[in-house]
């Protein structure tokens, strides 16, 4: 009896090509440019850097539109007390912190917006938006005035 030859199974070889897996969307596919065409644009950057380069002129960073000028003495922050949201109570609630101002020799209050105190602050924290934090010197002159931060990192990098 002949031996039973069993013939080997034929594997097809991806007879349809698969697509890229993650090709770029259509939106930012350029067309290739034609051969001794270049973009204008490029030419106009090049010549600013090289303007710039060759004029011995660093470029200088845009200063701090609000700097403050002097060390505050107080920190005044004013707030609807119904509309208090998690971020601004976490920052009140830091207790470190503003013990840590006090040792720094600035003091600090907080307002509620319909207060009669807090009378002469209403302006500042209409035009700030609410809660707001103003930062004044002793004689009670406005050195700086904004939205309090959601973060406390934030107001710590706000302090002089």
């Amino acid at each position: 009896m002949p031996e039973e030859v069993i013939p080997e199974p034929v594997i097809p070889r991806n007879p349809v090509p698969l697509p890229p897996r993650n090709p770029p969307p259509p939106s930012t596919r350029r067309a290739a440019e034609p051969p001794g065409k270049s973009n204008p644009w490029m030419w106009i950057a090049f010549a600013l850097f090289a303007w710039n380069w060759f004029s011995g002129r660093e470029l200088q960073p845009i200063p701090d539109p609000s700097p403050m000028p002097a060390k505050p003495a107080w920190v005044i922050l004013v707030e609807q007390t119904e509309e208090r949201s998690p971020e601004t109570a976490k920052i009140m609630a830091a207790s470190k912190f503003w013990e840590g101002l006090v040792a720094r020799g600035i003091k600090w209050r907080t307002y509620d917006y319909d207060a009669p105190e807090a009378a002469s602050y209403r302006k500042i924290a209409d035009g700030t938006g609410m809660p707001s934090m103003i930062f004044t010197d002793e004689a009670g002159k406005v050195l700086k005035q904004g939205r309090l931060p959601d973060t406390l990192i934030e107001l710590k990098g706000l302090l002089p």
